[in-house]
């Protein structure tokens, strides 16, 4: 998800199908680049994983800001994880908000930032640069990683059946 305002979970997606979010990417602290971090919280919190958010210097605190704005004392010891990452120039550094803690902040450490890259999975990669927007924000690059695909036409015409 490359940002996180009030459309995380608009009704306009509804009918659509999104697959699960391991990670957000946002670019700056402007209102409408992280007023949906709360509605994201609240539709994420029962998932057995963790969710990591990428954002600039500083994002870790107002983030802290966000969620200590409500009660959460109905709190589970199976509520998710939040990770928070600041992309500094030369480092990132490691927040985690564990939900069973009420979201409250903990910094989990620091790293040499050693490429552009922040986060992959085994479909794509995401790198981030720094630029300026009257502040600091993160400018992202999302590589899919080479894939597969199956000519259904040449299966059928060998007689194939897809994932047989």
């Amino acid at each position: 998800m490359p940002f996180c305002s009030t459309a995380a979970r608009s009704p306009t997606w509804q009918n659509w199908v999104v697959k699960p979010i391991r990670a957000v990417f946002i670019t700056h602290a402007h209102m409408d680049h992280i007023m949906g971090v709360p509605t994201l919280v609240r539709h994420h919190h029962a998932s057995p994983h963790p969710l990591d958010l990428y954002g600039p210097a500083g994002i870790a605190e107002r983030v802290g800001h966000l969620l200590a704005g409500f009660e959460w004392n109905l709190a589970e010891p199976t509520w998710f994880t939040l990770r928070v990452h600041e992309v500094l120039p030369d480092r990132i550094l490691h927040f985690s908000f564990p939900g069973p803690e009420r979201f409250r902040r903990h910094f989990a450490g620091e790293e040499e930032r050693q490429s552009r890259e922040i986060w992959s999975c085994p479909y794509l990669t995401v790198a981030a640069e720094i630029l300026d927007h009257k502040l600091p924000v993160l400018v992202f690059r999302v590589d899919e990683r080479p894939h597969f695909s199956i000519d259904a036409a040449k299966l059928e015409q060998r007689g194939l059946v897809a994932g047989a």
